[in-house]
């Protein structure tokens, strides 16, 4: 091995489960931006570039679980506004 490879950082995790979980299910928008960043992060990180493969990591991972997060309130608001349409509708 040359020096180079002996001072490589850790390859950080290009964190492809919380991206496909948040793709099939909550917010596919939002989920095919965190899966783009998650696939950048292997090859930046084999071509040497370690700071934008760390970059791309950190954005994919919070690409995803704001698309997760937002995908449950979303989920939450629907369900309360269909609970009091439900009982909208029976009051009248």
């Amino acid at each position: 091995m040359n020096s180079k490879d002996d001072s490589a950082p850790l390859k950080p995790s290009n964190n492809i489960a919380w991206s496909l979980v948040t793709l099939f299910a909550c917010c596919m928008p939002i989920g095919i931006v965190s899966l783009v960043y998650s696939m950048k992060v292997d090859t930046l990180y084999f071509q040497g570039k370690y700071e934008e493969a760390q970059n791309k990591a950190d954005l994919a991972k919070k690409w995803a679980i704001g698309g997760l997060i937002g995908g449950a309130i979303f989920w939450i608001i629907y369900l309360i506004f269909v609970v009091v349409l439900g009982f909208a509708g029976a009051l009248f």
